[in-house]
């Protein structure tokens, strides 16, 4: 070999590894959009995403209440972690406060520091999980015998909270399983329906989104769900261990939920978030139009 070749020896070796890290990414991304679109095809909801390296979204009406599944990406440095967050909407704004994740060793130090810990009687669920709330009142009648029976059995992935309109659930990676995104969509469903039966709500005061609407939308290549064909895109917002996560989702809402301007939408006078002409309540500040 020689010697004018050498120096491009580094270059040649720094575009492969380029090259090999962005068809990873677009094998891992692919794997995520159809394992998304195959659970919106079977729970009836609407799967979107801009192109194979896009990230997908997946929203709807999911047994009567509003949904969200989207992924929440967080930076540090040079580091990016990567979130699966999934969101319910409650027909109006709850008066309750919840926040529950899997008890570990630092959370054991605070509690000997006076962090709030909820006993509910419960001592494997005690013992497995932090409790916070500023109503406790209601814990007991939240976690019945079987929501705390499926939320031990995926005790290593629950962080819940429950605030304003919303239930929010976060799990530190894309979740990438059928299966796993049906159950916990079902557990998150599953509290929704006991809070707003202690609420005296009902699903039904819910106005379910005009999906006549449609919005400007390029499809998949050779993947696109039947339900496709009705999109309109950019419904968007938990609360976690990680505060920025929170803040994070938070002005992410504000920004994008049921994206902005155009037919069937309306603009809230309260917080300018854009929301369907139909509704009653605004989906971002849960105030009357």
């Amino acid at each position: 070999m020689s010697n004018s070749c050498i120096p491009f020896i580094p270059i040649l070796c720094f575009c492969i590894a380029i090259l090999i890290s962005i068809i990873a990414t677009y094998y891992d991304t692919k794997t995520t959009q159809q394992a998304w679109m195959r659970f919106a095809e079977g729970a009836n909801l609407i799967f979107t995403s801009e192109s194979w390296f896009s990230k997908p979204r997946v929203y709807g009406n999911y047994k009567g209440f509003e949904y969200l599944l989207h992924i929440i990406t967080q930076s540090c440095g040079k580091n990016t972690t990567f979130f699966t967050s999934i969101v319910i909407n409650f027909p109006r704004y709850v008066d309750v406060d919840l926040y529950l994740y899997q008890e570990n060793f630092a959370t054991k130090i605070k509690k000997v520091f006076g962090a709030q810990d909820i006993q509910i009687g419960d001592r494997e669920f005690d013992e497995a999980f932090m409790i916070k709330s500023q109503t406790p009142e209601k814990i007991k009648q939240i976690l019945t015998p079987e929501l705390k029976q499926k939320i031990l059995y995926r005790r290593h992935m629950i962080n819940l909270s429950v605030s304003g309109n919303e239930i929010n659930f976060t799990n530190r990676g894309i979740i990438k399983d059928v299966g796993t995104l049906t159950f916990i969509s079902d557990l998150i469903w599953e509290m929704t329906k006991n809070i707003c039966e202690i609420e005296g709500i009902s699903a039904q005061e819910k106005q379910i989104p005009d999906l006549s609407y449609q919005a400007p939308s390029k499809s998949l290549p050779s993947y696109s769900p039947k339900t496709q064909e009705n999109l309109w895109s950019n419904f968007t917002s938990p609360e976690s261990d990680f505060t920025s996560i929170k803040s994070e989702t938070e002005s992410q809402t504000q920004r994008t939920r049921f994206g902005s301007s155009g037919t069937g939408e309306k603009i809230c006078s309260s917080c300018n978030a854009s929301v369907p002409e139909n509704n009653r309540y605004c989906i971002n500040c849960g105030r009357q139009m």
